[in-house]
C-alpha cells in the first residue's frame, strides 16, 4: 500500500471482514499516513471508525452530501440523524444541509391554505348542485361556529378530543409508527377512569380526580404499548394490531356498560360520577371545561419532549431512519415501544375529558370516531403539536357550524365530511406526486 508513496489515498471499507488484530494494524497505518501529511478519503459505514480516524466528516443521504463538519463537533447520535436526512440540528456552524431534505415552512403553510381554499371551492360547487347558495351556507356555518361567545366555546370544546387523538397519532408518527388504534385507546381510558372514579368515590375529590385521570392514562398506555411491543419483538405491522385492538377495546367496554356496570334503563351507561370530580365549565351554558388547559399542557409538554430533550431527539431519529438510528447506537425497539405507549396515553385523554367534562358517566357510543378523525388531524397538522391544535380547531369549526348550516339551509351536515376529506386529499397530493417522481427516478 505504501510502496508508491501516494499523496492521496481513497480507502473504502478498509476493515470489512478483518479480525481485531488486522483492524488495529490497518488503523495504525492510516494514522501514520495521516501524520506524514497524506490526504486520505475514508469511506466507511462504521461510525466509530470514521469518528476515530477523521479530521472532517461528510455524510451522504440519497446520493447527495447532507452534512459536512469537523470531527468531534457532533455526537454519534447526531451524525445518525444526519444519515437519516434530517434538515436541522441545534449546532450547525459547519454543516451544510441539502435543500432536498425538506421543504420550507412557507411552502407547507401555503399548501395547507391552498388545500383548505380549494376544498371550500369544490364544496361550494356541491352546494350549488344541491340548489343552495354557497354564500348563505358558509355564512350560516361561520355564524354557528363563531357567531357568539357561546358558539366559540362550544367550537373549542368540539376540537378538544380531536386534538388529543391528533397529538397521539402525531407522536407515534414522529417515531415512524402509525397509531391507528386511538379509538380503542380512548375507550379503554374512558372506561378505566370512570370505574376508578366510581369505585374509589370515598377518596377526597382532588385525589380521586387525579387518580381517575391517571388510571385512564395508564389504560391507554397499556393498550398502546401492545402494537409497539409486537412491532419491536416480532416485526408485526402495528396497523394490523392496532385495528384489532380497536375492536377488542370498544366491544369490551360495550360489554361492561351493557352488563355488570349498566344502570337500569334503555340506555347503555354507567352510574353518574361524583359531582365533585366533574370538570368545571369555563363558560356557563357551554360544554367548554378546563379540559382545554389539560390539552394545552399536553401539547406544550409534547413539544418540549420531542424537540428539547435528548430522548425526544432520538425518538425522532428512529422515525426519520430506523436503520441509521440503529447504526448510531440508538435502541430502536425501545423507542418504538415508548412512542406507542405514550401515544396511547395521550389518546386516552380524549375519552377521559369527554366523560369527566360532558357526560359525567360512560355512555356507549360517546365517541363519533374521534380516534380515526385524529389521524386526519395529525396528517394535516404535519405531526406537530401547533399544527394539530390549529387543525383540530378547523375541524371543530366545521363540525359546530354544520349544525346551524343544516338548520338554515338544505345542505346536509355530511358536507362537512366531504370538505374535510378534500382538504386531506389536497394536502396529501403534493407528497404523493413527489413520491411518484422519486419512484420513477
Amino acid at each position: 500500500m505504501r510502496s508508491h508513496d501516494p499523496s492521496f489515498m481513497l480507502v473504502a471499507q478498509p476493515v470489512r471482514g478483518l479480525d481485531i488484530g488486522a483492524i488495529e494494524r490497518v488503523h495504525k497505518t492510516l494514522l501514520q499516513l495521516k501524520k506524514e501529511g497524506k490526504a486520505i478519503l475514508l469511506i466507511s459505514a462504521e461510525l466509530s471508525e470514521v469518528m476515530n480516524l477523521s479530521d472532517r466528516i461528510a455524510v451522504l443521504y440519497e446520493g447527495e452530501m447532507s452534512a459536512q463538519f469537523k470531527a468531534g463537533q457532533y455526537t454519534k447520535e447526531e451524525i445518525g440523524l444526519f444519515m437519516a436526512g434530517k434538515k436541522k440540528l441545534k449546532r450547525e456552524p459547519f454543516a451544510y444541509i441539502s435543500k432536498r431534505d425538506g421543504v420550507s415552512l412557507t411552502y407547507r403553510i401555503t399548501v395547507r391554505a391552498a388545500a383548505i381554499v380549494l376544498a371550500l371551492v369544490i364544496g361550494a360547487l356541491f352546494i350549488l348542485v344541491a340548489g343552495e347558495s354557497p354564500a348563505t351556507a358558509y355564512s350560516s356555518l361561520l355564524k354557528g361556529a363563531l357567531g357568539t361567545p357561546q358558539a366559540v366555546a362550544n367550537t373549542v370544546s368540539k376540537s378538544i378530543p380531536l386534538a388529543f387523538t391528533g397529538l397521539a397519532v402525531a407522536l407515534g408518527s414522529r417515531c415512524g409508527m402509525l397509531n391507528i388504534g386511538a379509538e380503542g385507546q380512548l375507550h379503554a381510558g374512558a372506561m378505566a377512569a370512570t370505574l376508578t372514579g366510581l369505585t374509589l368515590s370515598f377518596l377526597p375529590a382532588p385525589i380521586l380526580l387525579v387518580v381517575s385521570i391517571a388510571a385512564g392514562i395508564a389504560a391507554g398506555m397499556l393498550v398502546g404499548s401492545v402494537p409497539g411491543i409486537f412491532k419491536a419483538k416480532f416485526q408485526t405491522n402495528e396497523v394490523i394490531v392496532a385495528i384489532m385492538l380497536n375492536y377488542v377495546c370498544t366491544l369490551f367496554t360495550s360489554w361492561l356498560v351493557n352488563g355488570p356496570f349498566k344502570v337500569p334503563g334503555s340506555t347503555a351507561q354507567t352510574e353518574m360520577l361524583p359531582e365533585n370530580i366533574w370538570f368545571a365549565r369555563l363558560l356557563p351554558k357551554t360544554q367548554l371545561t378546563w379540559a382545554l388547559f389539560l390539552l394545552l399542557a399536553t401539547a406544550v409538554l409534547m413539544y418540549i419532549f420531542l424537540w428539547k430533550t435528548s430522548v425526544g431527539y432520538q425518538l425522532r431519529a428512529v422515525g426519520a431512519n430506523a436503520s441509521a438510528a440503529k447504526t448510531a447506537g440508538i435502541p430502536v425497539n425501545f423507542y418504538l415501544i415508548m412512542a406507542m405507549t405514550l401515544s396511547g396515553g395521550i389518546a386516552a385523554l380524549a375519552g377521559v375529558t369527554e366523560i369527566f367534562g360532558k357526560y359525567h358517566r360512560f355512555i356507549e357510543g360517546f365517541s363519533p370516531s374521534f380516534g380515526f378523525t385524529g389521524i386526519a388531524v395529525a396528517i394535516l397538522g404535519k405531526n406537530h403539536p401547533a399544527g394539530v391544535l390549529l387543525t383540530s380547531l378547523l375541524f371543530g369549526v366545521l363540525e359546530m357550524g354544520s349544525l346551524r348550516m343544516s338548520r338554515e339551509t338544505a345542505v346536509s351536515t355530511n358536507m362537512v365530511t366531504v370538505i374535510q376529506s378534500l382538504v386531506i386529499l389536497f394536502v396529501a397530493a403534493p407528497e404523493l406526486i413527489r413520491w411518484s417522481r422519486k419512484r420513477r427516478g
